[in-house]
């Protein structure tokens, strides 16, 4: 049987495992948004610096000005929101706020692609349905979440929230280092 027939989540869990987590960093996390919005048997969903609106992250990061310059003579920003709504997670708030569901955003405070902005405005969202998303607000940019020091903050904290907590030498050896901490 092929996972991808009735989605691998299920698969997953079909397979015995109980807690099911899905992680995701720019798009990606808009997917896994979206995903933990619609599989009831996901129970924690980490979203890093992603778009909560696709149409929103062409129309305004810096590097989709040549995909928006093709999109624009065809459509406003309010028509390619109404044509990608599926995917804006700010339509999702339902799925978003289910139980036994818990959510971590992390977010860059100078992304100027996924904008904190928008993601404060699904998190708010969240908050006054009765959901408690932790936030990680790194003083970076969209990019930058992968560059020391921030992403070594990140993984700690990303760890943590999914219940397994580094040790030092884990985070460093993430990092590409190879040192014996037995002699410290």
């Amino acid at each position: 049987m092929r996972p991808c027939s009735d989605g691998y989540v299920r698969w997953l869990h079909r397979q015995g495992y109980n807690k099911i987590s899905v992680v995701g960093m720019c798009l990606g996390g808009t997917v896994a948004g979206l995903i933990a919005a619609q599989e009831e048997k996901v129970d924690k969903a980490v979203l890093m610096v992603s778009p909560m609106s696709p149409a929103d992250l062409v129309w305004t990061a810096e590097t989709m000005k040549s995909l928006r310059g093709r999109i624009e003579p065809a459509m406003s920003l309010e028509d390619l929101r109404t044509a990608w709504g599926l995917i804006n997670l700010e339509m999702h708030t339902w799925g978003l706020t289910r139980p036994r569901l818990d959510m971590m955003f992390v977010l860059g405070k100078d992304d100027t692609i996924a904008r904190p902005e928008a993601a404060d405005r699904v998190i708010e969202l969240l908050t006054k349905c009765g959901s408690s998303p932790e936030v990680l607000r790194l003083n970076c940019g969209h990019s930058s979440v992968g560059i020391f020091p921030y992403n070594i903050i990140a993984a700690r904290k990303v760890l943590r929230f999914l219940k397994e907590t580094p040790t030092l030498a884990e985070l460093w050896d993430v990092r590409g280092f190879r040192y014996d901490f037995s002699e410290v």
